[in-house]
């Protein structure tokens, strides 16, 4: 992801990648995800309800505070701050600062660097975390629904995710590929088909493609971008990052998590990538995997639900 922002930053032609390309890579990923969930990881889902419904709206308030500061503070319109601080995702925030006339160039430097920033740091910071201590986890909190070597071929865990993802990418949702994939192997364990899960070079091969598929969102404008606005990239960074760690605390406490699974869980990064990294570390990836997943939901339901109103006063 670094070498490829970097190198697209200094003039090198970005390729360019199919639709269908980055679903794959975003279903192979859900795909592995889903087999991570079953009926017992299911039952655990309820507790999550209230904890997830908080935590979103702490995102949601978070985001509102931090924008007005950033409007109140700076030049920058009301508008384009709340969108470049609201952790939703490049492209759907960028979507609606081109259709509320915000400024979608600084929009976009903002929510790369902040995902960039996120993606980087908070991982690095759960991985040192671990490496203090090795705690135990309890297979019931959805970290061990399927057996990697019983149930059908990976294969077929493959091809039900990938027919989910475009499935769910087909109509516009929001992460599609990862989501729809992740329901429908889920499903197919919910009701009792168990699957292999994805190889670890598979899974390793669709993080590459995944951190050259952000790389390549940065480009000669977004230095330019960084450049005439970095005090201001810096300030909303550093504040959402530091939402983020206030809320993960919060949420260990409360619900009795690990750390590693809680910094994941409330990390302002992706879908995709803090439920893998949570694999990696033993962290509970149905916990990561609910938390992003309503945070990125209900931020791109909410936020032109705000505008609405904003644009009425």
């Amino acid at each position: 992801m670094l070498l490829v922002a970097a190198a697209t930053m200094l003039g090198a032609p970005a390729p360019d990648f199919s639709h269908w390309s980055r679903v794959l890579v975003q279903s192979i990923i859900g795909g592995y995800l889903g087999t991570k969930i079953d009926r017992a990881t299911l039952a655990c889902a309820r507790a999550l309800l209230i904890p997830i419904s908080i935590s979103t709206m702490w995102f949601v308030t978070a985001t509102l505070l931090i924008g007005y500061a950033l409007a109140r503070w700076t030049t920058i319109d009301l508008y384009t701050a709340l969108l470049a601080v609201t952790p939703g995702g490049v492209a759907e925030m960028t979507v609606i600062a081109l259709a509320v006339g915000a400024d979608a160039a600084l929009v976009a430097t903002v929510q790369v660097v902040r995902l960039i920033v996120s993606n980087v740091a908070i991982p690095l910071f759960a991985r040192r975390r671990a490496s203090q201590h090795l705690p135990s986890h309890d297979d019931s909190n959805g970290d061990s629904a399927s057996d990697p070597t019983h149930g059908l071929h990976w294969i077929v865990c493959l091809s039900v995710g990938a027919l989910g993802g475009f499935l769910l990418d087909a109509f516009q949702v929001p992460a599609g590929g990862v989501i729809g994939a992740m329901l429908a192997v889920a499903s197919a364990q919910i009701v009792g088909v168990s699957m292999q899960a994805i190889p670890t070079r598979g899974r390793n091969l669709a993080q590459i493609f995944l951190g050259v598929f952000v790389g390549i969102t940065f480009t000669q404008q977004t230095l330019i971008e960084l450049q005439s606005s970095l005090a201001i990239i810096v300030v909303a960074t550093l504040a959402t990052l530091i939402s983020s760690f206030i809320l993960a605390r919060v949420v260990q406490r409360w619900m009795r998590l690990d750390a590693e699974t809680a910094l994941l869980a409330c990390a302002p990064g992706g879908l995709s990538l803090m439920p893998m990294i949570a694999d990696e570390l033993g962290a509970q990836t149905f916990v990561v995997s609910l938390f992003q997943l309503a945070r990125i939901v209900l931020v791109i339901l909410v936020m032109p639900i705000i505008f609405q109103i904003l644009i009425k006063f």
